[in-house]
């Protein structure tokens, strides 16, 4: 574990491409040492943009300034950063063993015959790669060349870590597994990384911040539960999970919902109420005398620990419901629910009509 992780700081960071599109609008980001921030967006967001800012690849416009530890490192090469950086494909020579591949950035710093090996060891030891050791490359599974890719990325004790998309490649099973062992790694080295992904799990299990990004902007910028239960705009509440929007208004103290009441609300004289956000687990299959609304079911998914029920009906775009998995639900029923109000949470944005 790093006993003195590298903080990143990105003060006034935009990227405008030859053409005038702008990749990355001014970003001011400062990152902790030692922690794991995700990067987080649909594609074409400017997330990896933003990240090749941090290592290097890219200059930001005039004016934009990268700091590693307090140090402007803005006009350092990626080489000079010290840092390691995993690919989505990896970019691993298919003309080298594992071995020479983990150690390929030991001999370029010139790092003794001997110090080499014993650190290719250390790391083929960390990585479960020892028997794997003088094979080449193009004889591994996914899985093995990612942990390659890893290795050499953290073989010359970088100071930052960047992955970019590095288990999108995989296959979903190998891809929650290496979640796990990726997490756990993160942690054991205590590197300062930044981390891309569009994938919200991957995003959720392994950021102890998450960069929400839209259009070249970072729209929100907090912890995972944060994100989750407290989206910023309507934009992450749809991106992040799944939300139901429902239109909303607030009368005498009173919040009503698709012109049903449904239970206290607090006035608030600095916004107008004009729908409603509540995830999907929180809207509970009850008893027709407690239901607050009825629907039809129009689809029911069975996802294994639970069903995705779609009752039409209500509101534009339906509501999706969590019923429990053993639970009888057959498309055309009508089915009683009740939102949770401990759980909804109040917008001025209104409800939409289309779906996602």
């Amino acid at each position: 574990m790093s006993d003195h992780p590298t903080s990143i700081e990105l003060t006034g960071c935009a990227k405008t491409f030859t053409d005038g599109t702008p990749a990355v609008r001014r970003a001011d980001l400062q990152i902790a040492g030692g922690e794991t921030l995700v990067l987080l967006g649909p594609s074409g967001c400017g997330k990896t943009t933003l990240l090749r800012l941090i290592a290097g690849l890219e200059q930001p416009d005039a004016g934009g300034r990268v700091l590693f530890a307090g140090t402007d490192v803005t006009d350092q090469p990626i080489e000079r950063r010290r840092v390691g950086m995993v690919f989505q494909s990896y970019a691993l020579f298919p003309n080298m063993s594992v071995r020479d591949n983990v150690g390929y950035g030991l001999r370029v710093r010139r790092w003794s015959r001997r110090a080499r090996r014993e650190r290719v060891d250390e790391l083929l030891s960390m990585m479960r790669l020892d028997e794997l050791g003088d094979r080449h490359v193009d004889q591994l599974s996914g899985g093995q060349r990612q942990r390659v890719a890893l290795a050499r990325a953290i073989a010359i004790e970088p100071h930052v870590l960047l992955l970019d998309e590095p288990l999108t490649a995989l296959d979903a099973l190998l891809r929650e597994r290496l979640r796990v062992e990726l997490d756990q790694l993160l942690r054991r080295l205590g590197t300062t990384t930044v981390y891309v992904t569009h994938d919200q799990a991957e995003a959720m299990a392994l950021g102890d911040r998450l960069a929400i990004m839209n259009a070249g902007e970072i729209v929100q910028l907090a912890s995972p539960e944060e994100v989750y239960f407290q989206p910023a705009d309507g934009f992450v509440a749809d991106f992040v999970g799944t939300i139901n929007r429902l239109a909303a208004a607030t009368r005498d103290g009173r919040l009503e919902v698709l012109g049903t009441e449904i239970g206290p609300c607090a006035d608030n004289n600095s916004a107008v109420v004009r729908s409603v956000l509540v995830r999907p687990e929180n809207v509970t299959v009850c008893a027709p005398d407690a239901a607050h609304f009825v629907g039809t079911v129009e689809t029911a998914l069975f996802l294994g620990d639970r069903q995705r029920v779609v009752l039409a009906g209500i509101g534009h775009r339906g509501l999706a419901v969590d019923a429990p998995a053993r639970a009888d639900v057959r498309v055309g029923q009508r089915l009683p629910v009740r939102l949770d109000t401990d759980h909804v949470i109040l917008s001025c944005e209104p409800e939409l009509e289309t779906t996602e």
